[in-house]
């Protein structure tokens, strides 16, 4: 609970500014979280769609760089947690329609003092039997001014993200 609580925490305090994640994405919730791992839902609204009626390949890159900024908050990164060096999707699927919803997994591959790179997967269900890749991106950020914020000394969590150890 920890972890998805600073996760919540960092999403809040983004949605606070009132600019593109919250114009975009203010429907997301957060289902699990643990070190170096989240996953989040979105359904999808009229707003997401394009002119074929599927989600639209920005909201993919948006959910891409967010996830990947709070992935390393899982991580014990503060917020703001860094800026893009480099980001990019792969698409493979269209990811739903309006009424839908699918499923988003971020996960730190590395994290670095100086940089961070991320996977982001998209999924049309969390039922990991059956479920279909939509997407996948990974994202890179500099995250050396976070470091510095917090004094090289991270938050770290239980392997279960329930409780902060240190």
């Amino acid at each position: 609970m920890a972890c998805l609580r600073a996760v919540k925490e960092a999403w809040q305090g983004s949605m606070k500014v009132q600019g593109h994640d919250w114009r975009v994405l203010s429907g997301l919730r957060f289902t699990q979280a643990r070190p170096g791992f989240l996953q989040a839902k979105l359904a999808v609204e009229r707003g997401h769609v394009n002119k074929f009626m599927t989600v639209h390949g920005g909201v993919i890159m948006t959910l891409t760089d967010s996830m990947a900024s709070l992935a390393l908050t899982t991580s014990g990164l503060p917020p703001p947690t860094g800026v893009s060096t480099n980001i990019q999707t792969e698409f493979l699927r269209p990811a739903g329609k309006e009424g839908g919803e699918f499923v988003i997994e971020a996960e730190v591959v590395k994290l670095g003092k100086l940089l961070a790179t991320t996977r982001i997967n998209f999924y049309d269900s969390d039922d990991v039997s059956t479920r279909k890749l939509l997407a996948f991106g990974s994202h890179t950020k500099a995250v050396n001014k976070a470091w510095e914020a917090c004094g090289g000394k991270m938050v770290k969590y239980s392997a279960d993200g329930e409780t902060v150890i240190e």
